[in-house]
C-alpha cells in the first residue's frame, strides 16, 4: 500500500513539476533550453520508475492508472498534430494539452516544428501505453 501511495504521489509531483518548470517556454512557444530538456528527461525517468514500481505491486490498478495517463497523452498529442495540420480549433483542449504535453516540451530542444514534436510525443506515449498494457496482461496471467 505504501508503494502505491508513493508512486501515485510521485507521478502527480512529476506532472505538476513538469508543468511548472516547462510552462514559460511551453506557453509562449519560445525555444526550450537545457533546463527544459533536463525536466523532460527527469519526467520520463520518473514515469519509467513509477511503471517499474507498479509491476512490483500486487494488483494491476497502478499499471492501469499509468496506461490511462499515457493513453491520454497519446490522444492529446495526436489531437495537437491534427490541429497543426488542419488549423482546426479545439480551445477546450488547451488545459489538457498543458497537463499532458507541457512536461514533455523539452523535446523541442532538438525539434523546432510543433507537428514533428506532436508526432514524437505520440510515438513515445504509444510505446509507454503498449508497454503498460503488456505488463497488465502479464500481471493478469500470473
Amino acid at each position: 500500500m505504501k508503494n502505491k501511495t508513493l508512486t501515485v504521489i510521485l507521478s502527480i509531483v512529476a506532472v505538476i513539476g513538469g508543468i511548472v518548470l516547462n510552462f514559460e517556454k511551453f506557453a509562449w512557444g519560445s525555444s526550450p533550453n537545457a533546463k527544459n530538456l533536463i525536466v523532460t528527461l527527469a519526467y520520463l525517468a520518473i514515469w519509467v520508475f513509477v511503471i517499474i514500481m507498479s509491476t512490483k505491486s500486487k494488483g494491476s490498478k497502478m499499471l492501469k492508472y499509468c496506461l490511462s495517463f499515457w493513453v491520454l497523452v497519446f490522444f492529446f498529442s495526436v489531437l495537437t498534430a491534427y490541429i497543426n495540420v488542419t488549423e482546426a480549433l479545439a480551445d477546450w483542449a488547451i488545459p489538457f494539452v498543458i497537463i499532458f504535453l507541457g512536461p514533455l516540451d523539452g523535446i523541442r530542444f532538438f525539434v523546432h516544428d510543433f507537428l514533428i514534436l506532436s508526432i514524437i510525443i505520440a510515438v513515445i506515449s504509444f510505446g509507454i501505453s503498449v508497454a503498460s498494457a503488456l505488463l497488465i496482461k502479464n500481471k493478469l496471467k500470473s
